[in-house]
């Protein structure tokens, strides 16, 4: 049996993200059965995951001496996805972070059925091939870089992601106290009033059983307050452009609100309609949601950049199919 003492570094982090860092992104399918079996405890307690980690708490971990330190260096994980050869599109990056430009049909993390090549994935073996002198010092503290916001597996977009354990803390609280405004490019069905400005506000809530969600007026049990703000760039008879701030990030969100006021992001399978989705793969070539991240506005101090965006044209290029119409942004 292993113990590992929480030191004030560590504290308030959630004890499957910890462990998942600590043992080289063990998956998580594995590291929950450890939980069920007892063989990872809290404080001598059974865990169920979702513990917040406090200075002084200790993980008794009953493993062999030689599991742990293979799990400890990589070398017992399946899912270290070594072999990824999917390129990383880099828009910014120093010595504590970076941004980098997410394609879509790709997942930001692993999940229950550890998906390979996530985006996590790809990040970790960018940094690791260019040696990157950081992303060495952090593993040697028990730390991977990690994500600060999360996009749908085929919303496209900028991700913000930490190098160190430091950095990472710091841009997640600058999001949950709203310093950090991030910004995205909707292509929704319909013609809207153009350069017309609104703030949305309601409470989503989601079917587990289908992963959708729906946003209501009213608040219901289990429904978590949603708000965004949109401005209309440019409107067409079949289409409108619009820009949307992000006030709560909560999943789905933009897509569920979209369509709560009849405008969904053409292209988007789970809250489209079928008949307008069908019409812009036939005569624009859309075979996925058109809602891009496309901006991300940062407090000063943070980093050498303020505002890191994709450009319109970047946007129209990824939307432009050969032999269709285009979509005009």
């Amino acid at each position: 049996m292993k113990e590992i003492k929480i030191n004030t570094r560590d504290k308030e982090q959630r004890i499957d993200k910890y462990l998942s860092k600590y043992f080289n992104d063990l998956p998580k399918s594995f590291l929950y059965k450890m939980f069920r079996k007892k063989n990872i405890k809290l404080n001598g307690k059974k865990i169920e995951g979702n513990e917040i980690l406090q200075e002084d708490d200790v993980i008794e971990v009953f493993f062999k001496d030689e599991t742990f330190e293979k799990f400890k260096s990589g070398e017992g994980t399946q899912n270290n996805n070594t072999n990824c050869d999917i390129k990383l599109n880099v828009v910014y990056e120093d010595k504590n972070m970076m941004v980098v430009n997410k394609e879509d049909n790709l997942s930001v993390h692993s999940n229950e059925d550890e998906e390979e090549n996530t985006l996590i994935d790809i990040a970790i073996k960018y940094l690791s091939d260019k040696k990157d002198e950081e992303y060495l010092k952090s593993i040697q503290t028990g730390f991977k870089p990690a994500l600060c916001n999360r996009l749908d597996r085929n919303t496209k977009g900028l991700v913000l992601i930490g190098k160190n354990y430091i950095t990472t803390k710091t841009i997640n609280e600058m999001i949950k106290n709203k310093e950090i405004k991030k910004y995205y490019i909707a292509i929704v069905s319909g013609k809207m009033k153009e350069h017309e400005e609104k703030t949305l506000r309601g409470y989503i809530v989601k079917n587990i059983k289908n992963n959708t969600s729906i946003v209501l007026d009213k608040e219901v049990q289990g429904s978590k307050y949603v708000e965004t703000r949109y401005k209309v760039i440019k409107s067409y008879e079949d289409y409108s452009v619009l820009e949307v701030n992000l006030i709560t990030g909560r999943g789905h969100q933009i897509r569920a609100h979209m369509k709560s006021i009849g405008h969904p992001i053409i292209g988007d399978s789970k809250y489209g309609e079928n008949t307008v989705n069908r019409f812009f793969k036939k005569n624009y070539g859309v075979n996925t949601q058109a809602l891009f991240a496309y901006k991300i506005v940062l407090p000063k101090g943070l980093c050498a950049k303020q505002e890191i965006k994709l450009s319109f044209d970047d946007i129209s290029l990824y939307l432009t199919k050969e032999g269709k119409d285009t979509i005009i942004l």
